[in-house]
């Protein structure tokens, strides 16, 4: 995938079929809007590289959008990566990510929202 720096580790679909999260030896995860084929946010934190990336499951949460997404009710990423971090990554409903596609302004900094020590060992998938 054009933008990650390295090799893929892991890639995930949205249940919806509009997005694509993408980990990589580069230690960034990626946002990929699919219509668009373009990169719409980037997750930096991660210390190592991030071996697996998730997104969440519940058809419905990609459609929040407002004070509802940021306070988590909407869509999200989570990372495992070799630092012996996971990270919950909150996402922007849809209407602002089809405005980050449509745009012709750079990719946008996701932040994470939790980051704990969760394992020993380097994770093999979240």
């Amino acid at each position: 995938l054009d933008g990650h720096a390295s090799i893929v580790l892991s890639i995930d679909a949205s249940p919806c079929g509009r997005y694509l999260a993408t980990a990589s030896k580069d230690k960034t995860m990626r946002l990929w809007h699919i219509p668009s084929q373009r990169c719409v946010a980037v997750a930096t934190g991660h210390t190592e590289a991030i071996g697996s990336v998730a997104l969440s499951k519940k058809i419905g949460c990609y459609d929040v959008g407002g004070k509802a997404a940021e306070n988590g009710a909407g869509a999200f990423a989570v990372t495992a990566s070799k630092d012996r971090t996971l990270k919950v990554w909150p996402l922007a409903g849809s209407a602002v990510i089809n405005r980050w596609a449509a745009g012709s302004g750079g990719e946008n900094a996701l932040n994470a929202r939790l980051s704990a020590r969760a394992h020993e060992k380097a994770s093999i998938s979240v």
